[in-house]
């Protein structure tokens, strides 16, 4: 096997990780590009596999605990937050959010005057504004700004699905790329119970170096590359280290996805889980802002901002 990225051959097994959510009943393997550092899921999951780990729950915050509260609040100040990311990138004001879930954020950014689209083939969105592939967009539709929000560690083929994407960019049009970053203080220090490590959904894992070859061959020019501070950086740093201690993403499907852990756990796991939050959350979270503060300035934050444009334009 040879790395997608740089081509050297050899990665070499650092991790052995079990299915999320206990879905797949087998343990998968993280290797590692001993060349430029870029992470592999092994085996990938087949697509049988797929339609498993990508169940309507895996998008649903429509069945999260309410649509109103202080739940939509925070969802409210996440898309908001991704808006301001992404504000000054948008050049002619057209959109196309590639990965979207649910469309959430397009129909935020339409609803701030934005025309914007999504790509989404893994989930049956209410949008109208959303597709299941490039292929279903008005042929001569052109964008200003392609969005990528955690979606290019769940591409097998990132070079193909990257160069379909850069047809569809108008003169001078970008792609934005937020990312884990494999090479992050939080993948270190967390191992298998890294926050944004999530095989084998994820089948590869970027690390600055890997992510700019990458957009090499898919055609693309690395503009600049940001380490995130922001809500990815702080609350993947926080579960992270909740993670170390506790039940696994526990408050982050709580509040994504509305789990309700009583159906799933016995009433004794339950109440020890909710103690352990309990207990941890007041330390960890001021603990989380500060580490996220540090590794953002090293450069070695737990998620990256790509933005980049074809390199043909240069």
């Amino acid at each position: 096997m040879n790395c997608p990225a740089c081509d050297s051959p050899g990665p070499v097994p650092v991790l052995t990780v079990s299915s999320p959510d206990g879905l797949l009943a087998k343990d998968f393997r993280v290797l590692k590009c001993p060349g430029c550092g870029l992470g592999l899921t092994d085996p990938p999951p087949t697509g049988s596999e797929l339609s498993v780990l990508y169940s309507t729950d895996y998008h649903a915050p429509e069945k999260g605990p309410g649509k109103g509260g202080w739940v939509a609040r925070l969802r409210l100040l996440f898309l908001a937050h991704r808006f301001r990311r992404i504000e000054r990138e948008l050049g002619s004001g057209t959109l196309l959010d590639y990965g979207c879930g649910n469309g959430e954020f397009v129909e935020y950014a339409r609803g701030r005057g934005v025309d914007a689209a999504g790509i989404e083939p893994n989930y049956a969105s209410s949008s109208a504004s959303v597709r299941r592939s490039l292929n279903e967009l008005p042929p001569g539709a052109r964008y200003g700004l392609a969005t990528l929000w955690h979606v290019l560690e769940h591409m097998d083929s990132p070079v193909k699905e990257l160069g379909a994407l850069s047809e569809r960019l108008d003169a001078g049009g970008r792609i934005f790329i937020s990312v884990p970053n494999f090479d992050s203080w939080e993948a270190g220090f967390g191992g298998a119970e890294w926050f944004h490590l999530d095989a084998p959904r994820h089948v590869l894992h970027y690390t600055p170096r890997s992510l700019e070859l990458v957009l090499g061959k898919s055609g693309l020019r690395l503009r600049s590359l940001s380490f995130s501070f922001g809500l990815y950086g702080v609350f993947g740093m926080f579960q992270t280290l909740l993670n170390l201690f506790c039940e696994r993403n526990f408050l982050y499907y709580s509040l994504k996805r509305g789990t309700d852990y009583r159906r799933k756990m016995t009433a004794g796991r339950y109440a020890l889980t909710i103690a352990c939050h309990a207990l941890l959350i007041p330390a960890l979270l001021p603990l989380s802002s500060a580490l996220a503060f540090a590794a953002a300035l090293a450069g070695r934050s737990g998620s990256m901002d790509a933005v980049c444009e074809r390199a043909h334009e240069v």
